[in-house]
């Protein structure tokens, strides 16, 4: 009986070790422990930040996505921060050069989820009362404060005597990614005198002399005070440059602000329904669009709210109406959890059946889970599949998942990431530890994701209500109608 006890007891420890050697292998690893600041309270300024600074060389502790030679580049970074804050004296740095320093510093990870939640996302510093956006003719102003009215639909010629295309690569160093996502989030620190003066890029910290191109053919020069508060205010949120397309996404708190499209009855099907962050249509009777801007349960989005109840529906009407060409919409789309996209993603194209065509727009608001979205359309879709628009706002591998890990003294926020994607090749076996330890359930290989079809993003299409997207992957007719033309 011994014998037989100790036996089951020997398989039982050996069935638990199993469980237990692949949590060690394959989980943990992607959830490091999180640096934490002890030291005394700080007597002055100077202390303070030497104490951020010493908390925040241990990123790479917790952040996996540098390099062996970033990690050199950014400890080397941080030495010499900590020296220019001693030659500052008690007071310490200046608190805009602190925070650009450091946002500059954690770039050097070259990762596009590695950032600090400052003014590159719109959640600090001043900023001009204008919204500026990048199309492939240059940064444009989409809304402005009513004073400003006329410079609706300018284009920027120049920004402290720069071009902004000559500004934007000097901010490049500032901001983890691709080139994509670089020029877009630019918008934010080309946006903010006291980010740009404090990179040494602009005279002064509170204003800014603008050229102007205006929709007429005239050439002007403004000099335009900045805000004292940031663009976006809301504990939580940062800014993605997409949303200021909207004409409803206006600052509620700032007085009036007039957008470009202010007033334009007729829009195109993109630019509809600002309030919902997923939501379908039907703009031709054999042909779907699917909206989705977030990849987040959004309360009020409908009845269930949550988005895999939605894509439910989606896919429950599909399989009824079996439309020819099915539409998703990702261009709007930072991210979120892509596991609330897995099932619709998989099934879709047996809904659809082998007939219908799938065509999905990406631009370079396109992000993290959009793009594990968009490798699982074409890994299941296979060659019924087409990628539209711009690429994408990362590379198809790219660290991310981790969390926040926020600077005691200062209160900058940065994000860490723990776990690597590979969207494009697909996570092998000897990424385990490395890889995020979903994907090896939900992964997939879905190969190339640049557009097959690259069409321009220019401001006079956007101006005129025409969705050039859209064209391309339906019908003249049907696309007019869906722009209201």
């Amino acid at each position: 009986m011994k014998k037989r006890w100790k036996l089951a007891a020997g398989i039982a420890a050996a069935l638990l070790a199993v469980p237990a050697a692949a949590y060690v292998a394959v989980v943990r690893p992607n959830y490091p422990p999180v640096p934490v600041l002890e030291a005394a309270p700080p007597r002055n300024q100077a202390e303070a930040d030497r104490q951020d600074l010493e908390l925040l060389r241990r990123l790479p502790e917790v952040d996996r996505s540098f390099s062996d030679g970033a990690r050199e580049r950014f400890d080397l970074r941080i030495e010499g921060l900590l020296a220019q804050v001693s030659a500052a004296g008690p007071a310490g740095m200046d608190r805009a050069r602190f925070e650009m320093a450091i946002t500059c510093a954690v770039a050097l990870a070259g990762n596009g989820h590695t950032y600090v939640r400052g003014a590159a996302m719109g959640r600090s510093l001043n900023a001009l009362p204008l919204r500026l956006v990048w199309f492939d003719d240059g940064l444009h102003v989409v809304a402005a404060r009513a004073a400003l009215a006329e410079l609706l639909g300018a284009r920027v010629a120049a920004l402290g005597g720069r071009t902004p295309e000559d500004l934007a690569g000097a901010l490049r160093p500032c901001i983890g990614g691709n080139d994509a996502r670089a020029r877009l989030l630019s918008v934010s620190l080309l946006s903010s005198p006291a980010a740009l003066h404090a990179l040494a890029l602009l005279p002064a910290a509170d204003a800014a002399v603008l050229a102007f191109d205006l929709p007429d053919g005239r050439r002007i020069e403004r000099r335009v005070e900045a805000d004292p508060r940031p663009a976006i205010r809301p504990e939580g949120e940062v800014r993605w440059p997409a949303s200021d397309l909207l004409p409803t996404a206006l600052p509620a708190d700032d007085g009036p602000w007039q957008h470009v499209l202010s007033g334009v009855d007729a829009l195109p099907l993109y630019l509809q329904h600002p309030d919902r962050a997923y939501w379908h249509d039907y703009p031709a009777p054999d042909s779907l669009f699917v909206e989705l801007r977030r990849i987040r349960d959004t309360p009020g989005a409908g009845p269930g709210d949550g988005l895999e109840a939605f894509l439910d529906r989606v896919l429950a009407e599909a399989a009824e109406r079996k439309p020819k060409t099915v539409i998703v919409d990702l261009r709007a789309n930072p991210g979120g959890d892509y596991m609330l996209t897995a099932a619709f993603t998989r099934r879709l194209p047996e809904v659809v059946g082998p007939e219908a065509r799938i065509r999905v727009l990406t631009g370079p608001d396109t992000f993290s889970a959009a793009i594990s979205t968009l490798a699982r359309l074409k890994h299941f879709g296979g060659d019924r599949v087409a990628i539209v628009g711009r690429p994408v706002g990362d590379f198809p591998a790219f660290w991310a998942e981790g969390g926040r890990l926020s600077l005691p003294h200062s209160g900058i926020a940065m994000r860490y990431s723990t776990a690597f994607h590979d969207w494009g090749q697909g996570c092998g076996l000897a990424q385990i530890g490395r890889c995020f330890w979903l994907n090896y359930l939900y992964g997939v290989a879905g190969g190339e994701l640049s557009p097959t079809v690259k069409v321009p993003f220019t401001f006079a299409d956007y101006r005129a209500g025409r969705d050039p997207d859209l064209e391309a992957v339906m019908p003249r007719p049907a696309a007019a109608i869906a722009a209201g033309g």
